[in-house]
């Protein structure tokens, strides 16, 4: 148990010091070293949990997509996508420390697209219950079109501090894919 604790404890401070450094300057920049230094962890055990640095950010992008996709696998069965969206942003503000570095400058701009692709199966046949008369290939394509607006909308969210509350970032997304607001 203590050395199950300890091994989180290690890759905890490991993760914080990869996103503290990402804050300032592109992840192709950040050495091992710079991680350890930053941690306070010498480079063999550092060495003991990763290969290398991008297994370390691997498993930060995926422990935080896991959680996000579990909030959208929580909500696509039986509710609406407003509420899925609501869940997203719900679990990007409980892992807002990752969130900023990850969608931020030095980011991924592909890592909240990979999620809402993984989701897609499931988002269509959501759509499909409210339009059930449009084509398959339709439904595809609304669904692109909603998911890549709500990764901008999200990502600006994000980036300008989450000033808004998911629920208002939500509700936004929501009557803008069904065309509450209109460019004139």
């Amino acid at each position: 148990m203590k050395n199950d604790h300890r091994v989180r404890l290690t890759k905890m401070l490991l993760h914080r010091s990869l996103i503290s450094l990402m804050r300032d300057r592109p992840f192709a920049k950040i050495t091992v070293k710079e991680i350890c230094e930053r941690a306070d962890i010498n480079r063999a055990t550092f060495y003991a949990h990763y290969a290398g640095t991008e297994e370390l950010l691997l498993e930060i992008k995926t422990e935080v997509a896991e959680e996000i996709l579990r909030s959208v696998n929580n909500t696509v069965h039986g509710s609406d996508s407003c509420e899925t969206i609501l869940e997203i942003c719900q679990s990007i503000l409980k892992n807002r420390e990752y969130c900023e570095v990850l969608f931020g400058k030095y980011g991924d701009e592909k890592f909240l697209m990979n999620i809402l692709d993984t989701a897609r199966e499931q988002s269509v046949k959501l759509f499909r219950r409210g339009r059930a008369e449009l084509p398959a290939a339709t439904l595809d394509r609304v669904y692109t079109y909603i998911a890549h607006g709500s990764v901008a909308i999200i990502r600006h969210w994000v980036q300008s501090g989450m000033q808004e509350t998911p629920a208002e970032i939500a509700e936004f997304i929501e009557k803008v894919s069904n065309g509450v607001y209109q460019a004139v």
